[in-house]
């Protein structure tokens, strides 16, 4: 995916998944609008539908300058640019079978804060900063991190590895 055209927004960060348990939205939200070290006008927007036991309109929106906005379902192409615009994706799901969002968002050279558990551990390289995603204090660490890491990485080796053709071989091979 490619960059060209758009400019990071150093005050944006991007959540994408559906709003369940799982994926840790409490912890993620205090996080975000606590944090001492996060731009004090940062802004996270979180692309997904709606989900399961958690009830939306309870969820903290805004604390000082720093907004939340609950995005919802958007378009691939709006998803894209939110990628290549964001300064990183925050994923602190308390478990994940693969983590697509976070491979999206290395391909889009877009950095990630994400669990340091289950599948995410996969992705673990250039771009990728873990934090126990029940600690806003590692979650800190995890931002600083990322914040410190300087830019022109790539994940090629994703490119590579994460193809649909590699993917159905690895399957068919453990059927």
């Amino acid at each position: 995916a490619s960059t060209q055209g758009v400019e990071r927004d150093e005050n944006l960060f991007l959540a994408v998944s559906t709003l369940e348990p799982r994926k840790n939205p409490e912890t993620l939200l205090r996080w975000f609008l606590t944090s001492p070290h996060l731009p004090e006008n940062a802004r996270l927007v979180w692309a997904g539908p709606s989900g399961w036991l958690i009830d939306q309109s309870n969820l903290p929106r805004a604390t000082g300058n720093r907004t939340v906005t609950f995005a919802g379902m958007v378009s691939d192409a709006r998803l894209c640019e939110l990628y290549r615009q964001a300064r990183c994706l925050t994923y602190v799901s308390l478990y994940e079978g693969f983590g697509f969002p976070v491979l999206d968002a290395l391909l889009h050279n877009t950095p990630v804060i994400c669990s340091g558990n289950s599948s995410m551990l996969e992705f673990a390289g250039p771009g990728v900063h873990t934090c126990d995603p029940l600690d806003t204090q590692s979650m800190d660490e995890a931002w600083l991190a990322c914040k410190a890491e300087p830019n022109g990485w790539n994940r090629d080796d994703l490119k590579l590895s994460c193809t649909w053709e590699n993917v159905a071989e690895t399957l068919e091979a453990r059927a």
